[in-house]
Order: C-alpha cells, then sequence, then structure tokens
C-alpha cells in the first residue's frame, strides 16, 4: 500500500507514483531520530526521508538513496557511526551479515541516539557508543528487550528483568512492578512489546501498560483494557492530548481518545427506567439525588420512589432531607427515616428553590406564585401576574429578583410586592438566568433565540457564531475565566471575556470549543428549562442532567485539543494536472482554468472545533468554510492578482488565527496586454486617417445631397402645410356638427320637458277639482311624457357609451320575440297617448348580434315612427330574408318624399335637420354590420327595414 500519513482528518497514501526509482511502494519501518525527523525504509533497501519542499509545504516521504546503515527495530533512528561499528562487530563476532540495511530476527538494533544504541547478536547484548562496543553481561537466554529512558531491560519468563542503564548494570531492577506482575500470559511470555518518544508499552491479554522508572525499580501502569486488537504492531502516544494511536499488522490504526465525562450507571434493577433527567440536588461529597435515584459516587445508586413531578425542583436542606412537589402539594423527604411529608398545598408544582445569597431565607416558586419556607412550613405565598409560568430566578440584591419566564423577563420587589415587566425581551421564552453580582451583569439564556446580555438597563444579544447557541440551557461559571454553557446540540466552553466583547461588539469572533458523542458523551442534548440545570459536588466536579442520563466532568481536569497547528499546502492542481512544484506564488496560464489548492493541518480533537475558512483578496472578500477534506477550488478567476487567505478561525490563549496566505496571478489575455493596446492605438490612428480624407470627400458629395433635398424638403413642406389646412377645415365642420348636435339635444329635450312642466304645474293647481277619469287621462299623459323622456335619455346614452374608445361589440344569440315584447311593454301607453296602436307580429327568430344596440335601434325607429303618426298604426314584424333577418317598422304617419329619405339615410349630419335619433340609428347599424332601407309616401306613412346580417363569423 505503500506509506500513509493521517492528520487527524484526512489520510493521505504515498504510492509507487511517488516512489518511481524504488520500484515498490511498500515501506518496512518509520522512525524518529532525536531532533524529531523521520526516516523510513522500504523492502527494496530504499531509505526515505520525511522532510517538506518549502516552508509551506507538509512534510512528505523523499528518496534519499539506498540505505547505508542498518535500520533499528525499535527505538531513535541512529547514524552512520553506530552502523560502521555495528559492522565491525559482526566482524569481530563472525556473526551473519545484516542485508538490505535491516536486522534479521536475530540480530536487533534498538537506537537511543545519534551515536548511541544496543544490539542483540544471537545470545548477546551489546552497547554501542560511537565507534565502541561493549558486552553487557554474560550470554542468557532468549527473551525481549525493551528500552526505557535509554535502558535496556531483558525479559525472561515468569518476570525476570535484567536491565542496564547503557553499560551499567542496574541491579535494582529484577522484576516488573504492578499489576501486569500477576497477569498469566505475561509470566509465560506472551506480551508484546511497543515502543515511542513517549515511552515504553506492553499489551498483553487485552490490556495496554505503560513502563516507567519509580524509585529505581519499573513499574507497568494500566492505560487501557479491553482492547482486543489482533496483532498490535506499534504504539504512539501524545501526552499533551493524551490520546493513543495503536497500529496493527491486520486490523488497520486505533486511535483512543480520553473520555473525561463519567456516566453514572442507575440501578440494576430498573433496567426499564427513563434516562431522561432533569432536576437533581447535591446532597454532600458523594451523593446526588435525581429522577427518584440517589446516585453515589464511591458506592451503587439506590432507587427511591419519592413521587415528585419529573421536573419539578429539588432542594437539599441537608445531607438527609430535602424539599420537592407532588402535583400541586410541597413536600419534603427524610432520607434516614425514608419518611414523605405533605407541607402545604401551593396550588401548582414547584419548579424552583432558591436560598437567598443575603439571609438564610428559603424562596420557591410555583408557575405564578412565589412563597418562602420557614420551619419546614409555607409561611407566605404570594401570587405574581406573569402571563405564562416561571421557569428560572435570581436574587440581584436582598428581597429583589429577575425572573425568567415562557413570556419574557420580569423585575420583583419582594419587600413592596411590586412586579415590574422589563421589555427588551417581551414574549421570549427565557431558559436560564445567571447573575453576576460582582459586576452586576445578567446572563440570559433562551429557548430558540439564543443568548443576551442584560447590562445597565441595556440588552446585549450575543451574536450566534454557533447556530446551536440559539437554545442555552445554563451558562455555567468554572471559576477560571471560562463559561461553560449547556445547548441542544453539546456542551460548549467559551472564555468570559471573550462572550463579554462579542455582545458589547469589540470583537467578531470567540472560541467556542464544544464536546459532544465524539468526545465520549452519551448524547448531544442537554436539558434545561429549570432552575439549576446543573449542580456542582463540593470537589468541583460537575453533574449534568442529559437526555440519556446524567454526565459527571471535572471542568478543571477536562483537557481541550486546540486547533493551533501550522496550516500546510498539500496539493496544487490546475485543470486536474498535479504540480510538482509548491510554493505561495500561483501562476495560472492565460485563459479560464480550475484551480484546486488542498491544505493540511494536524489536529486529533473532535473535528467540530476545527474551523478552517478562506477568503480571496481582491476578488470576494468573504470567509467561506473550507470543505472536509481540504480541497479548495477556484475556478475561472479574472485576470489580476489575488491572496489567498486560509485561517483556522480562533485559537488557543493568544487569538491570532493560523494563517496560510497564497498569491496567485492570473495574466489576462493577449487583447488586455498593453503591447496589444499600442498596437491597436497604432492602427487606430491609420484607420483615423484615413477615414478623414474620406470624410472630407463624403461631407462635399453630402453637401451637394443637402441641397437637393432640401428643396425636396420645402416641396413637402408645402403640401404639408396644405394638408394642415385641410385639417383645419375639417376640424371646423367637426365643431360645427357638435354644436348642430348640441342643438338638436336640446331642442329634444325642450318639447317633451315643457310639456311636462306644464302638465305638472295644471296637476298641482286642479288635482282636487278634476274628475277621476279626467285625473286618469292625465297621469297617462305624464307616463307618456316620462317614458319618452326615458326613452331618449337611454337611446342618448346607448350611443354615447357607443362612442367610447373601449366600448366592444359583445356578440350573442339574440331573441327578437324577447326583445319585441320589451318593446311592446315599453310603447304602448306611449302610443295611446297620442292616439296610436303599436302592433307587435310574434315572432320566434334569433338572431347573432349585440341585444343592446340592436334594442337602441328599433326603439328609435318605434319613437319616430310614434311622433310622425297621428291616430294612426305602427306595426313591427321580423322575418328571415336568406341569410340575414330582416326586420320591418310601418307607420301611416305623415310619410317622406324622395328628398327627405336621401338625407336620412346620408352620413352627413349636416344634411338632414331633424333629430338626434337618425345619427343614433345609422351608428349604432355600423357598429353590428346592418343596413337600413325606407319605403314611403308622402301623406301615406314610411316603412323602415332593417337588415342584419346572422353570422357568427361577424
Amino acid at each position: 500500500m505503500g506509506l500513509v500519513r493521517f492528520d487527524g482528518n484526512n489520510f493521505k497514501v504515498y504510492g509507487e507514483q511517488d516512489f518511481p526509482q524504488a520500484q515498490t511502494s511498500r515501506v518496512y519501518d518509520v522512525r524518529a531520530d532525536r531532533e524529531g525527523n523521520l526516516w523510513g525504509v522500504m523492502t527494496s533497501g530504499t531509505r526515505l526521508a520525511m522532510e517538506p519542499k518549502g516552508p509551506f509545504e507538509t512534510a512528505i516521504p523523499m528518496v534519499r538513496g539506498t540505505v547505508n546503515n542498518v535500520f533499528p527495530r525499535d527505538g531513535y533512528f541512529t547514524g552512520d557511526v553506530v552502523t560502521q561499528t555495528v559492522k565491525q562487530l559482526i566482524t569481530d563476532q563472525k556473526a551473519e551479515e545484516p542485508r538490505m540495511g535491516m536486522l534479521d530476527t536475530a540480530n536487533k538494533l534498538w537506537g537511543i541516539g545519534e551515536e548511541e544504541a544496543y544490539l542483540m547478536l544471537e545470545d548477546k547484548l551489546y552497547y554501542i557508543q560511537g565507534r565502541h562496543y561493549e558486552r553487557l553481561g554474560p550470554s542468557s537466554p532468549k527473551g525481549s528487550l525493551a528500552i526505557l529512558d535509554s535502558a535496556a531491560i531483558k525479559f525472561s519468563n515468569g518476570n525476570r528483568l535484567t536491565a542496564w542503564y547503557k553499560n551499567k548494570p542496574l541491579e535494582s531492577v529484577t522484576s516488573i512492578q504492578g499489576a501486569l506482575a500477576s497477569e498469566p500470559l505475561f509470566l509465560q511470555g506472551k506480551f508484546t512489546i511497543c515502543w515511542c518518544p513517549a515511552g515504553t508499552f506492553i499489551y498483553c491479554n487485552g490490556v495496554l501498560y505503560k513502563l516507567s522508572f519509580k524509585q529505581q525499580l519499573v513499574y507497568a501502569e494500566k492505560m487501557v483494557d479491553n482492547l482486543h486488537i489482533k496483532e498490535l504492531s506499534s504504539v504512539y502516544y501524545q501526552p499533551s492530548t493524551k490520546i493513543l494511536f495503536l497500529g496493527s499488522y491486520i486490523d488497520g490504526l486505533y486511535v483512543l481518545k480520553p473520555v473525561p465525562f463519567k456516566v453514572p450507571a442507575i440501578p440494576e434493577s430498573l433496567p426499564d427506567l427513563s434516562q431522561n433527567f432533569y432536576v437533581q440536588a447535591v446532597l454532600d461529597s458523594n451523593r446526588l439525588f435525581c429522577h427518584n435515584i440517589l446516585f453515589a459516587r464511591d458506592a451503587a445508586s439506590s432507587y427511591f420512589d419519592i413521587r415528585g413531578n419529573r421536573w419539578g425542583a429539588l432542594f437539599a436542606k441537608n445531607p438527609h432531607f430535602i424539599y420537592f412537589s407532588k402535583d400541586s402539594t410541597l413536600c419534603s423527604y427524610d432520607f434516614l427515616k425514608k419518611e414523605r411529608k405533605e407541607i402545604a398545598n401551593v396550588k401548582s408544582w414547584v419548579p424552583l428553590f432558591l436560598a437567598s445569597l443575603y439571609d438564610s431565607t428559603l424562596y420557591f416558586a410555583t408557575t405564578r406564585r412565589i412563597g418562602i419556607i420557614k420551619n419546614n412550613e409555607v409561611k407566605d405565598l404570594r401570587l405574581i401576574e406573569v402571563e405564562k409560568r416561571i421557569v428560572c430566578m435570581v436574587e440581584h440584591s436582598p428581597g429583589s429578583f429577575y425572573i425568567g419566564t415562557q413570556e419574557g423577563l420580569f423585575e420583583y420587589e419582594w419587600q413592596q410586592h411590586k412586579l415590574r415587566k422589563i421589555n427588551v425581551l417581551d414574549t421570549i421564552n427565557i431558559r436560564t438566568l445567571h447573575w453576576e453580582s460582582s459586576n452586576k451583569r445578567l446572563w440570559i439564556g433562551t429557548y430558540g433565540t439564543g443568548a443576551f446580555l442584560f447590562e445597565n438597563g441595556q440588552l446585549f444579544p450575543v451574536p450566534q457564531l454557533v447556530p446551536a447557541l440559539s437554545a442555552v440551557h445554563s451558562f455555567i461559571d468554572d471559576g477560571r475565566g471560562f463559561f461553560w454553557l449547556t445547548t441542544n446540540k453539546g456542551l460548549f466552553k467559551v472564555n468570559k471575556n471573550e462572550l463579554l466583547e462579542l455582545a458589547h461588539q469589540k470583537r467578531e469572533q470567540a472560541f467556542f470549543y464544544v464536546f459532544d458523542r465524539n468526545d465520549g458523551l452519551p448524547t448531544s442534548e442537554f436539558n434545561g428549562g429549570f432552575q439549576y440545570p446543573y449542580v456542582w459536588f463540593p470537589d468541583s466536579t460537575l453533574s449534568l442532567p442529559t437526555l440519556k442520563g446524567l454526565v459527571w466532568l471535572h471542568p478543571h481536569h477536562t483537557g481541550i485539543i486546540y486547533p493551533d497547528k501550522k496550516i500546510y499546502l498539500d496539493m496544487i492542481s490546475i485543470d486536474g494536472s498535479v504540480q510538482k512544484d509548491l510554493n505561495n506564488n500561483i501562476s495560472l496560464p492565460v485563459g479560464k482554468h480550475a484551480l484546486a489548492i488542498t491544505v493540511a493541518t494536524p489536529y486529533f480533537g473532535n473535528p467540530a472545533n476545527l474551523h478552517l475558512q478562506y477568503m480571496i483578496q481582491n476578488w470576494n472578500e468573504d470567509w467561506k468554510s473550507v470543505p472536509v477534506d481540504g480541497r479548495i477550488v477556484l475556478e475561472n478567476l479574472p485576470p489580476g492578482k489575488y491572496s489567498l487567505i486560509i485561517r483556522q478561525e480562533v485559537i488557543t490563549n493568544n487569538r491570532d488565527a493560523v494563517r496560510l496566505q497564497l498569491q496567485i496571478q492570473v495574466p489576462p489575455p493577449f487583447f488586455q496586454t498593453i503591447w496589444f493596446r499600442v498596437l491597436v492605438l497604432a492602427l487606430m490612428a491609420i484607420v483615423i486617417y484615413l477615414l478623414a480624407g474620406w470624410r472630407i470627400r463624403g461631407l462635399q458629395m453630402r453637401s451637394r445631397l443637402l441641397e437637393e433635398k432640401i428643396q425636396q424638403r420645402t416641396v413637402e413642406l408645402n403640401r404639408t402645410v396644405s394638408d394642415l389646412e385641410k385639417s383645419q377645415q375639417d376640424l371646423s365642420k367637426s365643431n360645427h356638427v357638435k354644436d348642430l348636435m348640441i342643438s338638436m339635444v336640446l331642442h329634444d329635450l325642450q318639447s317633451p320637458i315643457r310639456f311636462l312642466n306644464t302638465l305638472v304645474k295644471h296637476l298641482n293647481q286642479q288635482y282636487a277639482h278634476l274628475e277621476p277619469g279626467q285625473l286618469s287621462r292625465k297621469m297617462s299623459e305624464l307616463k307618456s311624457s316620462t317614458n319618452a323622456l326615458f326613452n331618449f335619455t337611454a337611446q342618448f346614452f346607448t350611443w354615447v357609451r357607443s362612442q367610447q374608445k373601449q366600448f366592444t361589440v359583445t356578440w350573442q344569440e339574440v331573441s327578437l320575440g324577447e326583445v319585441f315584447e320589451e318593446i311592446g311593454h315599453l310603447y304602448s301607453d306611449v302610443m295611446k297617448s297620442e292616439g296610436n296602436t303599436l302592433l307587435v307580429i310574434p315572432t320566434n327568430l334569433t338572431c347573432f348580434t349585440d341585444a343592446g344596440l340592436l334594442n337602441g335601434i328599433l326603439r328609435n325607429l318605434v319613437d319616430n315612427a310614434n311622433k310622425n303618426t297621428n291616430k294612426g298604426e305602427v306595426k313591427l314584424t321580423a322575418r328571415q330574408r336568406g341569410d340575414d333577418i330582416e326586420i320591418e317598422l310601418s307607420d301611416s304617419g305623415i310619410g317622406m318624399d324622395e328628398t327627405e329619405i336621401m338625407a336620412f339615410l346620408d352620413n352627413d349630419p349636416l344634411t338632414y335637420r331633424g333629430g338626434l335619433g337618425r345619427i343614433l340609428i345609422k351608428d349604432m347599424l355600423d357598429m353590428i354590420g346592418g343596413k337600413l332601407e325606407i319605403e314611403s309616401e308622402k301623406g301615406k306613412g314610411t316603412v323602415f327595414r332593417v337588415v342584419i346580417p346572422n353570422n357568427r363569423q361577424v
């Protein structure tokens, strides 16, 4: 497979493509020297050195020729001097020569420095220092050899040890001390020894031990048990992080991280008990009560069914006595007597108890009441006018409280029984309150709205740099400058000063170190929404309730692994082609390309705390997250010079971001270069010169053409003047027509209005003296006159509406029988008043036209016939005429001669001196595509025929 690099997040494999001259990818071993440099050897005998090519690159394996020195089986890498001494010793002892720079199973080297080592040659042990060697002790049976703090320790079966410090025997070391001494498999010699710069380890029967010297004796300290790793081959230990890396010949790599949390077990007799824990109370240094369970740190837990509210508060008065609530009853429980007592009915369950910081008063709160407990009795219980239940409460001065509810923040004065709503968090569901009495600050956690700081009457929201901080259950001050925040998505640790500056907008970032399931928590969801979502043991052990039981931790002993290592440039590829030379100046070829940059940083903590970001100056200066694989892809950068900055968002105590800065240059295409622009300018000058000459000639020609065009325009202008004069004449004629129409309308309105006025005046004066018959005739005359006036105005408004631009003809199937019937009802009485008779011949015919316009035409014709007939007959009929419909209206009136008929049918409104009706009829007929025919003889009546096309395609 080759050589594999692991940075805590990603694996990178170096194979045959990276060692073409080695003819293999198999790496036999890797060792560090005293200076921390890494060396490797391949099965082909090729020596590798892990070195960076430049200051921005990670260390990569580089071929350094064939191994000329023996490669240690364990310990530090040794130099050429040790190699020469080993060869001389082999020659002197006439032993077997090592092959390919490695010793066979009988000949092994343990390096302890550049020029120091132990050599096991057959059954003899030698100490080498420079070009000198010395045999250590007599021959001994075969056994395992280990180096510990530069000392050599020979293990024999039965826990027999022989030890030397360089060339001096350690007489005090005869056996191993500790638990390993009695392990049967160890006594039988069935164990594995592994070494790394941080120590020597023994793996035996699934347990890993670390060896150490104590008072000139060798002790084996148990580090990890229940491993059960097959064929353990190597151990690497980081003392700073306490992380163990374990390598196996067949099972790969194991990473073991210390778990700073403890989840206390519930009693075995209660396997089905819900582990969704809430309120808890510390009784003494070793005992804690929660969820009806008495947890003991030095003994098994026990169950006490006190039957309290699951979410109700607990308060330990002393190590054996607690207060709690059952439904709406305040109760107590004595663990010594195992006795439960009901104290008082307090109207609802109790979500909190609060011991005063200023005296011995013990306050408690129900959902909407606050009371005092004294001598195991409720002394005062007051109703608090809050809209939703009380969640938490802090005392900021004697008898003065801040109260957090499910709908906002309140301040309450006990002595005055005065409640004041603080409007800064109106309707917000408050989860927790934390009061800092030394500097008068109130930290507020909410459910879904984030965290806030209330100081000097002002509210400062804490920016939600981490989405999980939208719901903060508690602010836990560890007394060493840090807050621990419990949320639904993990436990966060943040510097208090940074959080304060963040709230005051004095900084843009703060480092929120998160603990979640990756760190050994049973769940990332902590519980809250009550007075104390955490409690302290006297030894500063913290107890937190979660959805999966309690979590105990000691904040002062919980290790933090900060992502404070250097960021390295790992790979650069352009359009998929990997670049061999890596440096911080990248130049792209001309054109649009895809640039991929891979970065890496060693970090073995929780990946959620690694916040690599990148930003491109001079292009898009927004910080973006680096993908998990460290690969940043930039496509189609426009020409220019850019700085790519990769940083760790926030790190360690100095708070300076670790940065890697790369310069990127994208050359412009040829048409954007200076020489191209100079060439274009020169060509433009030549073109301008040629164009100027052509332009002058063109202007001269255009001058002649312009003179000809002016003459042509003069002729056209004269023609336009003539057209304007004609338009003026037409406009005058149109205005004359309008004046005429106004006169016609006024004339047509004058007679019926005058008649109405006369008739009404007569009725007003004589109605009391008129006979019923006379009064009836007068009322008929009045009805006829008003109908005539209404008919005229209806016809006129129909015509006016038809003249509007937005008017559209509504084509539909129209029943002529219904139209005739409506006209008959409308004009029968009007006809009678004039002494005429209206004869309407029923019909079943229909036509496709506009009903309103057709009604207007027929009403005008009927009204005209009535006016020009005296004691005669007006007849309305309809018939089919080919594909058309013919409507005929005949009367026995005064009739018309040929001149009057032609004038009636003429489109010129000035040729006929009649009323407005003729104009209305002509306009409306034109709209529906109809035509009017007239037959008449003077003194014998008139026949009007309206012909309407009955075609749906009209």
